[in-house]
């Protein structure tokens, strides 16, 4: 699985790109600091997954989000927050995003959200 990071925070990106090499076997393909680079990276790299901070300047996750899904709805996006997820679900729901991590629990959630996503590219793929 190819992932693109996008948070404005480069110490939260190196770290959970770090994690994801290290213990995930997937691979990331890129890092964005902010929503209009990780539209453009997308469009660049068509990674299968993009996990997207809400709170970034220039562009926020929900407009980067519903780019993405716009040009490529077959991309996954999870929003990674520290936010309270409840306050954002119906948004997400608008915008098809495929999930929501809390930052702070990342190495617990994502491990499982990946396992989830895959298996649904699985199931489509068989089709």
């Amino acid at each position: 699985m190819k992932v693109l990071i996008a948070d404005d925070h480069e110490m939260f990106r190196t770290e959970c790109a770090n994690f994801i090499s290290e213990h995930l076997g997937a691979e990331v393909v890129a890092q964005a600091q902010d929503g209009n680079e990780a539209v453009k990276e997308t469009l660049r790299l068509h990674p299968d997954l993009v996990l997207i901070d809400i709170s970034m300047p220039e562009m926020s996750g929900f407009e980067a989000a519903r780019q993405i899904k716009s040009f490529s709805p077959a991309t996954k996006v999870v929003f990674v927050t520290a936010e309270e997820r409840r306050t954002y679900e119906a948004m997400g729901v608008l915008l098809h995003v495929d999930g929501f991590i809390y930052k702070n629990s990342i190495q617990q959630e994502l491990p499982e959200m990946l396992n989830r996503l895959q298996k649904i590219n699985s199931k489509t793929a068989a089709l």
